[in-house]
């Protein structure tokens, strides 16, 4: 393998595993709060689709009618959605593509070497350089801060709920 290939890739390993354990973290944080709603149910999470954006949309849906009781926690919901819906790309791309050394056509039918990306292999017009991949993971690690922040609004209420039984 070239060396050149070697560092590039060094270079991005923090970066995807970084992006690998937010995500991890917010399908984490999804199903504890579907589960949660879902106890006193004879629904299952295993049996709900299993896709990110209805798990999301799930999430937002019990949030707003269980657990909201403040504006600023509707603003901060629909912030991580919108984020966590738009950076899931992202992740697909990272997750299921490799780092590849790109080249582009010139108009003379020259090839000329852009740099090292990650091309999507099922839309090739998607590709993510490497600084626009550090972008992204500080959009993400700033969408799962609205999250940790939403969690623990999600942990009080449970607290508030164990207690309020508690007490009967």
């Amino acid at each position: 393998m070239n060396d050149d290939f070697n560092i590039e890739e060094e270079r991005w390993i923090p970066l995807i595993g970084r992006v690998i354990i937010d995500f991890a973290y917010i399908e984490d944080s999804l199903y504890r709060v579907i589960q949660s709603h879902l106890k006193n149910t004879q629904i299952t999470y295993k049996n709900l689709r299993d896709t990110f954006d209805i798990q999301l949309a799930l999430f937002e849906k019990i949030f707003i009618s269980d657990i909201l009781d403040a504006e600023e926690v509707l603003g901060l919901i629909k912030k991580f959605t919108t984020e966590a819906n738009r950076l899931k790309n992202i992740r697909n791309v990272i997750a299921h593509n490799s780092l590849g050394l790109m080249f582009d056509r010139k108009e003379s039918g020259e090839m000329e070497m852009i740099g090292f990306e990650i091309e999507n292999k099922t839309n090739q017009n998607v590709s993510i350089n490497y600084d626009t991949f550090e972008i992204h993971t500080e959009e993400l690690k700033a969408c799962r801060g609205n999250l940790e922040k939403l969690m623990g609004i999600f942990e009080e209420k449970q607290l508030e709920l164990i207690k309020g039984n508690d007490s009967e």
